[in-house]
Formats: C-alpha cells, structure tokens, sequence
C-alpha cells in the first residue's frame, strides 16, 4: 500500500501537462513580455490542482503540502529552463534556422543569429542587458565588471569549478 506522500508524488506526475497548458493558454490572451509573470501564474496554478486533487483523494497533510511543492517546484523550474533554451538559446535558434532554410552554408548561418544583425550584434546586445542590470560598465567600448558582475562572475566560476564544466558558447 502506497503511502499519501508516494500518491501526491504520483498525482503530481499525472496533472504535470497543466503547467504547460495553462502557461500556453495565458501567453495566448496577455503579451510575451508577461511569459515569466505567466509561468509563475500556471505554477500557482498547477499547485492549486495537485492540492485539489491530493486533498480530494487522500487528504491534505503538512508532508503531502511539502511534497507538492517540492514536485511543482521542481517541475517549474525544469519546464522554465526548456522554455529558455527555446526561446534564448543560442544552439536551439541555430538548429530551427538550418530547418527553417535547409542548406545554408556557414556564414549564412552566422548572420542568422541575433534576428538577422549577426554574432557581433548578438554579443553588443548581450552586454547591453548586462550593463541595464548594472552588472557591467561598457564606456568606450570598454568592458568592467560591477560589484554584482563581479560577484555574479565569481559565484559562476566557482559552480563551473565545481562541477568541471568548461567554457561556454
């Protein structure tokens, strides 16, 4: 016999396709611009269900409220992760291009990325956010870190350290 926690875990396998439908529905009737607003409301969403659900079939405790956190929260974080890599990716926006126009040679290819102005523009534009989050000071065409890059570039050194990853990109 399953205990209440295995079945909210169980439960929250099953009721897993209601974060992605209800983010979709939302992204249809509000602007793009809302999509992190409006996968943290498909989230509380998808909790609300689970709680529903685990509730009407075997009760509510404190151990099956922290399993169903802990499963949408893993869940939402795994399902934002996907979305970015769609949506910010650079190797996923490189594949959809070579499907999109099949047969492109290399720097075709090259000036796809960064919606058509090419890698330098993707890379300007990149640093251009960094600097608007106060993470980089770019004058003269010259790059420094601020406090937050600083610690933000430590903390990132450290993860890849730990975890033996090379470069990125």
């Amino acid at each position: 016999m399953c205990n209440s926690e295995t079945i909210t875990v169980f439960f929250s396998i099953i009721l897993l396709p209601t974060l992605p439908f209800i983010h979709i529905i939302l992204l249809r009737l509000v602007s793009p611009i809302w999509i992190v607003r409006s996968t943290i409301i498909s989230c509380l969403a998808y909790l609300l269900v689970l709680l529903l659900v685990t509730y009407c079939f075997v009760g509510l405790s404190s151990g099956n409220i922290i399993v169903a956190c802990s499963m949408v929260g893993f869940f939402t974080f795994g399902y934002m992760e996907a979305l970015s890599h769609v949506q910010r990716g650079f190797s996923m926006q490189i594949l959809i291009d070579i499907q999109l126009y099949e047969g492109l040679k290399f720097s075709q290819v090259s000036n796809l990325v960064g919606k058509g102005h090419g890698i330098d523009w993707l890379v300007l534009n990149r640093v251009t956010i960094m600097e608007s989050l106060g993470f980089v000071r770019f004058d003269d065409g010259k790059i420094t870190l601020r406090k937050p890059g600083i610690i933000m570039g430590k903390l990132g050194l450290f993860v890849k350290q730990l975890l033996k990853l090379g470069k990125a990109g």
